[in-house]
């Protein structure tokens, strides 16, 4: 059995960093030259943004497709 549980590494987290006196906040997730990065390292926020970007784009193509020419 492990010794660490998601508690304990909760806990050992919680401490705060300053920069020139200004406190950098803890996230769960962050945007970073345009990825979605969660804290565990998982993609699903970024996967979950592109699904909807994309889902925008079809549907605006779909509309439009009686409108324009094939060229």
């Amino acid at each position: 059995m492990s010794s660490f549980s998601n508690n304990s590494i909760r806990e050992t987290c919680a401490f705060k960093v300053k920069i020139t006196g200004y406190e950098i906040k803890h996230t769960t997730c962050t945007k970073y030259l345009g990825v979605y990065i969660k804290q565990n390292l998982s993609w699903t926020n970024h996967i979950h943004d592109l699904e909807l970007k994309l889902s925008r784009s079809v549907g605006m193509f779909h509309r439009t497709r009686y409108y324009l020419s094939n060229k």
